[in-house]
C-alpha cells in the first residue's frame, strides 16, 4: 500500500521516450509526440476520493486510475496500472485507456517501465517531484 501511495499520490514528473505507433500504417504520425512528447507533472485532483483516484497535470490532462496491481519481491516492486486519460487538446474529451507497467526499488524515488494506449507505445519514467 505504501508503494501505491508513493506512486499514485503527490506530485510526480512523468517523462515518456521511445515513442512509436503500434501500427505504423496509422496516418497520424505525430499523434504520439503530441500526446506524450513532453514531460508533465501530475498532481492530486480535487475529485479524488477513497474510491476514485484522480490526477491532473499543469498542461490540463484529466487522469483517472482505473486499476492497479502491485507485486513486491526481494526489495523490487512492479506495478501494472490502467488509466483513463483525457488529453488537454482533445476537444471531444474522449478518454484514452493507458496501460503502464513499471518497476523500481523499494525506497527509491523513481520507477521506469513501458506504456501503451492501443495506438502509441514507449518507455515511461516516473520521478517523485519532491526529490527532484
Amino acid at each position: 500500500m505504501a508503494i501505491i501511495e508513493k506512486l499514485h499520490f503527490g506530485d510526480h514528473i512523468i517523462t515518456f521516450s521511445n515513442l512509436s505507433l503500434i501500427d505504423a500504417r496509422t496516418q497520424k504520425t505525430d499523434l504520439c509526440q503530441k500526446r506524450y512528447g513532453a514531460s508533465f507533472t501530475t498532481r492530486n485532483a480535487p475529485a479524488t476520493t477513497g474510491f476514485s483516484v484522480k490526477r491532473t497535470t499543469e498542461k490540463g490532462h484529466d487522469i483517472t486510475v482505473i486499476s492497479r496491481n502491485v507485486d513486491v519481491t526481494n526489495g523490487i516492486f512492479s506495478i501494472e496500472s490502467q488509466y483513463e486519460v483525457i488529453f488537454p487538446d482533445d476537444a471531444s474529451k474522449t478518454p484514452v485507456n493507458l496501460n503502464i507497467s513499471i518497476t523500481g526499488l523499494i525506497g527509491a524515488s523513481d520507477a521506469s517501465g513501458l506504456f501503451s494506449d492501443g495506438t502509441c507505445r514507449g518507455a515511461i519514467y516516473v520521478q517523485n517531484k519532491q526529490t527532484n
